[in-house]
């Protein structure tokens, strides 16, 4: 098959890009022909260009955007040269997957295959409701193209039932919708030695107790929930150690007085964006992952912390399916610091030895659920059925 990626923004920043990069290079393992078209929006003022993946049969192309500043800060992609491209070389493609809903590159790549009968899969992320923040860009963006995506898109994906039901609010037939969650690929146990190196080189000390955030340090994460949760602990007399691991994305300086005016200065710790080795070290480091976010449609670090055998606690909106069956953390209501302090409490009076078997459980769930290879089996067989049609 020679399938054409859409994504407006590329690694390292989003969970989206990481998970097409992932998917890209396994459906090119299986000997399809994979092209990745996105722009170069970077961080502030700055253009990064994304680099290829290290992939055969991975083709990757980055169209400069009209002025980064309104590419990252405000989504307002603007690569005229894809719109070009797409209306000239579309029709090689046998499917396209567009990843995001509400940004003019899918919206020209949608109506380019419309005209072309070429069919399009949409997989949103979670990009699909209609509210805050951004109301009123979203309003006007749906009336200019929006519905005429939906309208236009063959199939679309879900990472869950929760978006699925938000693709039903939106108007979308249920037989045109497929879930299918993120993946990722389970990584070689952690030892005992290995975690010990790990917060050496951290500068953490052994004993403490630490809990990991890993993603962009943006306002919809809810660090404020976190960090309010570790100033709860605190009161209960189980300080603990709060490792923040990502790139700034204008929250830092926010998360940072709200640890100086609690008294948690130097049990806030910024390592910035991490990859590879590094960002090993930092789940291997960590007692217990934390995500609060007010806003997911389904965070690949979830998995990657319960692939790693830490026991997670998470908000209901980062909460993966299956988490409370297989029984590997704590879920709390969004937004609720009290509860999530108590959670918190909660993981670390625990002892390593619920932990750990927190954490065999969700490294259990993954293998089972969520690990690469079923999951670019399912978009595989997806993709060979649009093209059938």
């Amino acid at each position: 098959m020679r399938i054409l990626m859409v994504i407006p923004y590329f690694v390292p920043w989003g969970g989206p890009a990481q998970v097409a990069r992932e998917l890209a290079g396994r459906l090119a393992r299986h000997g399809h022909s994979i092209s990745i078209w996105t722009t170069d929006a970077g961080s502030g003022d700055e253009r990064e260009i994304a680099p290829p993946p290290e992939e055969r049969g991975v083709e990757l192309r980055v169209f400069p955007n009209l002025g980064a500043r309104l590419a990252r800060r405000q989504r307002g992609f603007l690569p005229l040269q894809m719109r070009t491209a797409l209306r000239r070389e579309l029709a090689g493609f046998d499917v396209v997957q567009v990843v995001e809903f509400r940004h003019l590159p899918g919206a020209w790549a949608t109506a380019a295959a419309d005209r072309q009968g070429v069919p399009v899969l949409l997989s949103p992320h979670g990009t699909v409701p209609n509210d805050p923040p951004r109301y009123r860009f979203k309003q006007i963006f749906d009336a200019l193209y929006g519905r005429r995506v939906l309208r236009r898109a063959a199939h679309f994906h879900a990472l869950n039932e929760r978006e699925r039901g938000e693709l039903l609010a939106a108007g979308v037939a249920a037989e045109k919708i497929t879930v299918i969650p993120n993946g990722v690929e389970p990584p070689p146990p952690v030892s005992a030695d290995e975690r010990q190196a790990a917060r050496r080189r951290l500068g953490l000390p052994p004993a403490d107790f630490v809990a990991l955030f890993v993603g962009r340090l943006h306002s919809h994460k809810g660090l404020d929930t976190l960090i309010s949760a570790a100033v709860r602990a605190k009161a209960y007399g189980v300080p603990v150690r709060v490792l923040l691991v990502g790139p700034d994305d204008g929250a830092m300086e926010e998360c940072r007085q709200q640890a100086a005016s609690a008294g948690l200065s130097d049990r806030v710790w910024f390592t910035g964006f991490l990859t590879g080795d590094r960002k090993r070290e930092a789940f291997a480091a960590a007692d217990c992952f934390v995500n609060l976010s007010r806003s997911e449609a389904m965070p690949v670090t979830v998995l990657e912390a319960l692939a790693y055998r830490r026991p997670v606690l998470v908000g209901a909106a980062a909460a993966v399916d299956g988490l409370a069956a297989a029984d590997a953390g704590w879920i709390v209501a969004t937004g609720d610091g009290e509860a999530a302090g108590a959670a918190l409490v909660a993981a670390a009076q625990a002892g390593p030895g619920r932990r750990e078997e927190l954490g065999a459980n969700g490294r259990r769930l993954v293998e089972e659920n969520y690990s690469w290879e079923i999951v670019a089996h399912r978009y595989e067989e997806l993709f060979a059925a649009l093209i059938r049609r």
